[in-house]
């Protein structure tokens, strides 16, 4: 039986353990939630779009090879990957979001084949929820298929 494995990252919004905030940890979960959303957004959009996801997955798994997990190094050799991150949006706390969001990305198709749920297809995977943040509309739902070797 296949577990359907829920994408749903770390949030600012879902963190109650860390209420009250001071002052210098708005910074921190903010950026925790920005590329959790980003990365959840990468994924609906792989997955209307299998044939890109095989592609960021060919190019992350011959560019990393055997040895288990992407690491901060091997970001720079996924270009194709890079490209998935196209930002005009500058603040000070980019570069360690982009890369949070990129490492994610790139682990999560590095170790699983992905699928929706029997059944269930792309068609309104990218609709938008309301708030600050962009959050998706519900839940993204995907079946992890564990990649051997």
């Amino acid at each position: 039986m296949r577990k359907i494995f829920v994408l749903e990252l770390m949030s600012a919004k879902r963190v109650h353990s860390f209420w009250p905030i001071r002052a210098g940890e708005n910074i921190f979960l903010a950026g925790v939630d920005s590329s959790a959303i980003v990365v959840v957004w990468a994924m609906a959009d792989l997955a209307r779009k299998p044939e890109l996801m095989k592609k960021a997955q060919y190019e992350i798994r011959t560019s990393v090879g055997k040895k288990g997990k992407v690491e901060e190094s091997d970001i720079e050799q996924l270009h194709y990957l890079k490209m998935r991150f196209d930002i005009s949006i500058s603040c000070p706390g980019m570069t360690m979001g982009m890369l949070n969001a990129e490492l994610g990305l790139a682990n999560l198709l590095y170790c699983f084949d992905w699928e929706l749920p029997g059944g269930m297809n792309a068609e309104g995977i990218m609709d938008e929820g309301v708030g600050i943040a962009l959050h998706k509309k519900s839940p993204l739902l995907f079946v992890p298929l564990k990649f051997n070797w």
